[in-house]
């Protein structure tokens, strides 16, 4: 098990802790490009994503995670 950093502080927060199946995305503050570049595109094995709160830099991207269907 993993965990990738996307991006951390006020200009966005986004982590990805992963299996080499599986993926828990924590917090998706940041453009959902650079969340699909961090999984390789594959975000298909995404299981999940936590958002700790309702702020910009830690849920920007929050639609577009649940267009993907994570949930």
């Amino acid at each position: 098990m993993k965990l990738k950093v996307i991006s951390t502080g006020s200009i966005g927060n986004a982590y990805i802790l992963e299996t080499e199946n599986e993926a828990l995305l924590i917090e998706c503050g940041v453009n959902i490009l650079d969340i699909k570049k961090a999984l390789d595109f594959n975000y298909h094995k995404v299981v999940g994503c936590i958002v700790t709160h309702e702020h910009q830099d830690h849920c920007k991207s929050i639609n577009e995670v649940m267009e993907l269907g994570i949930n």
